[in-house]
Order: C-alpha cells, then structure tokens, then sequence
C-alpha cells in the first residue's frame, strides 16, 4: 500500500505540474516542492525554499555553492567567516563548523586558553630536580636547570666537587688553605700556621730555640733564613 501511494502520488505530481498552468482559478494548486526530497534537487546540506510554481535551494550556513550542490567550508584554514579560536588553541573542522580546543599546557573553551604554571604545581606540576634545580614557567611548558654547584639536565642534577676542579672550580689560596666541597658549593680553610680566609692566607714567623740563624747580607738587605736542627 505504501509503494502504492508513493506511485500515485508521484503521477499527481507529475500531473499538476504538467498541466496545472492550463486550470483557470481557483482550480490553479501550487506544489510545495520542498514538502518531499524526491520533488526537488536540493543537496542535502542545502535549504529548500518554496515559490508558486517553483523552489529554489540554498546553502546552509558553513557551506558553499549553488545549493544543489554544498560545498564544507573549513573554518580552521579561514575559509568562509574564518574561526575564533585562541591562538594558543587548536581548530578541528567539522562538516559545517568547527570548534577549538586549547592545547597542552593550557586550560579554557578553545576560544580563552590560560596558560598552566607548571613551576607553582598547575597541570600535574613539574619534574624538576627539588632543591637543585631552578623551573622555569614557558608559554604552555616549562623548563628545568640545575643550580650553581650542580650539573646535569635540571631533571636531575648531581653536585660539582669545586675541590677537584669540577664546575667553576675553586679560589681558595693554593698551598696555604683547605678546601672542602659542600652541597652546591665548597669553603675554604687557611692551613695550620696560616691566617685568613681561606681564599687569602697570611704566614705566621715562628722562632724556634731548635733553629740555627744564619745572616746573609746582600746590597745592604739582611735575608733570613732558618734550619732546623
């Protein structure tokens, strides 16, 4: 019964269309065209408009063309009315429009993206190595480098011993102080018999009862010297 009313209906169709502009009124009967998909030629991403005696299609918002045949445009490469997205957001095209997502490292609708601070704990924080490595916040990442008195990849980091000539080395005074590597630095120690700070020493003169003087003179200029004995 139903292929039967489709083939009648389609032969009323043809009928009227035929000879309706023969009838005289009130007997003229205008066909909506756009009431049935098989009565026009509209693609289906196209709206169809009635007329008397006619249709005419046109495309949906998002495409292009003649409306029987549409056409997507693709918003994300400016087509069309363009996109809103955030320039720190990614646009995916979608038949008709599109939408923006924010991209790693940042939160919002696509169209505002803030940006995570990873160094404060924001976004899963961060893997820098604590207490020897300094993070540093970028525009949706971040960065990791040891401290002074460390090397390494600021993920992990191990000590420089300045004591053995590693990183900056040391300035403590060479053969008269001590130096002793810390974490991330070192210190200085002037030797016993010497005073200062360990980056300058100053000798003390000792006499002992146990030495034999000998005075040299040379262009009136006494040297002293001293064996022990």
């Amino acid at each position: 019964m139903e292929r039967l009313a489709l083939v009648l209906s389609f032969f009323f169709f043809l009928f009227l269309s035929k000879f309706s502009f023969f009838l005289s009124p009130p007997f003229k009967i205008d066909i909506n065209e756009c009431s049935n998909s098989t009565w026009n030629n509209c693609d289906s991403n196209a709206t169809c408009a009635n007329t008397p005696g006619s249709f005419y299609c046109t495309c949906k918002s998002g495409f292009f063309g003649t409306g029987t045949s549409c056409t997507d445009y693709n918003e994300c490469l400016n087509q069309g009315t363009g996109n809103n997205c955030n320039i720190y957001a990614t646009c995916t095209n979608t038949p008709g429009s599109f939408y923006c997502t924010c991209n790693s490292g940042f939160n919002g609708t696509g169209v505002t993206c803030t940006e995570y601070n990873e160094c404060i704990g924001q976004n899963g924080g961060n893997n820098c190595a604590n207490g020897t490595s300094t993070c540093t916040n970028t525009p949706g990442s971040f960065t990791c480098a040891c401290n002074s008195g460390f090397s390494g990849n600021g993920v992990t980091c191990t000590d420089y011993n300045e004591c053995l000539g590693q990183g900056s080395d040391n300035n403590c005074a060479n053969g008269t102080s001590t130096c002793t590597n810390t974490v991330g630095s070192f210190t200085c120690a002037c030797n016993s018999g010497f005073n200062g700070t360990g980056v300058t020493c100053t000798g003390n003169i000792i006499i002992s009862r146990l030495c034999l003087w000998d005075v040299l003179f040379e262009d009136n200029l006494s040297l002293l010297s001293c064996r022990c004995g």
